[in-house]
């Protein structure tokens, strides 16, 4: 499993960056290639699961217990997976 660190620094940057945002959230792969940017493939599907209303309103507080949540749903799809 994944400590996360690349999904946090993708997340903390589409807090910042609405272009990313709505580039990741439209195309996580095109987006990240783009950037760049590489993550696990858990963590991929924790993007591809996110929605713009799960950034609402985020703070980099909130981000740390939303990643514990995301990677939990994650480890929950990849054993039904398996």
């Amino acid at each position: 499993m994944s400590d996360n660190t690349g999904l946090k620094a993708v997340i903390e940057r589409m807090v910042v960056d609405e272009t990313f945002q709505k580039a990741v959230l439209e195309n996580p792969e095109k987006a990240l290639s783009a950037a760049g940017l590489e993550v696990s493939a858990e963590e991929l599907l924790a993007l591809k699961n996110l929605k713009q209303e799960d950034l609402a309103g985020l703070t980099p507080e909130l981000l740390d217990q939303r990643l514990s949540k995301m990677q939990a749903l994650v480890a929950y799809t990849s054993d039904i997976q398996s």
